[in-house]
């Protein structure tokens, strides 16, 4: 059973099949992700990022990115590879990672051996998880952040917490204006303010038809819309769905 502690910030899977597996990540990942390939290879798809992980890899995918892949058996006839979900990247010097390949080597190896042990988050294995993300982090390839990244990623942990927030406000606590919150978000997400925070909602929106018995209106003032016809019109932009309809979809 995994640690309440750090159940919102970290997840550790091993995923085996034994068949072509595809997911569609195209609206973007909400985590960073660390993996191991261990048996098969996978192909991951982007506009900007095309690359195939062997058998033996380490590899990486830095969270709100958006791709496609592909995961296929190897001659043991399965996929198997380990998965190491986490929110925050804690690095100095104002850095984030491409989404790459990492070429093995051995103290890599050994952290991950011992971490694989683990089937939970704890307080033992998110230690030895940030001693393998450190030594990884060494032959990563990154990019300097500039502030526009900066004010994004603030921005987008201000309205998860602030789902009633207007643009002044997310402005002010990224220390900006308007003019430059907009112009941010357009170089780093290719879409507005406003279309991010209606991402945020729509994702909440979803859980709420997965997991409450909450009508449709409800939920709507719930996620701060002033209407229902609006929240529907927002939704349905977002998942090309009605509410109704995606509650239908994934109760089946």
């Amino acid at each position: 059973m995994n640690n309440p502690l750090f159940s919102d910030d970290f997840i550790f899977t091993q995923f085996c099949f034994n068949a072509l597996r595809h997911y569609d990540n195209s609206h973007g990942i909400e985590y960073h992700y660390i993996g191991y390939m261990r048996e098969g290879y996978g192909n991951i798809v982007s506009e900007k990022y095309t690359f195939t992980i062997k058998k033996g890899d380490f590899f990486y995918l830095p969270k709100h990115f958006r791709y496609r892949s592909y995961w296929n058996v190897g001659d043991n006839g399965i996929v198997h590879f380990d998965s190491y979900a986490f929110k925050s990247l804690p690095l100095q010097n104002n850095i984030m990672f491409e989404p790459q390949i990492i070429s093995p080597f051995n103290a890599a190896i050994k952290l991950n051996k011992m971490l694989y042990r683990y089937k939970s988050v704890n307080l033992q294995s998110v230690g030895l998880f940030y001693q393998l993300l450190g030594i990884l982090s060494e032959k990563m390839i990154y990019i300097p952040q500039g502030r526009k990244y900066h004010i994004v990623e603030k921005a987008e942990e201000y309205m998860h917490e602030n789902i009633h927030c207007k643009a002044p406000d997310i402005a002010r606590y990224c220390q900006t204006n308007q003019t430059e919150l907009y112009e941010a978000f357009k170089l780093v997400r290719g879409h507005t303010p406003v279309t991010a925070k209606h991402k945020i909602i729509v994702k909440m929106a979803c859980e709420l038809l997965i997991t409450t018995d909450m009508s449709i209106e409800e939920i709507s003032t719930k996620l701060g819309f002033g209407n229902a016809a609006y929240f529907r019109k927002i939704f349905f932009e977002q998942t090309q769905k009605t509410p109704r309809e995606f509650r239908k979809t994934a109760s089946i």
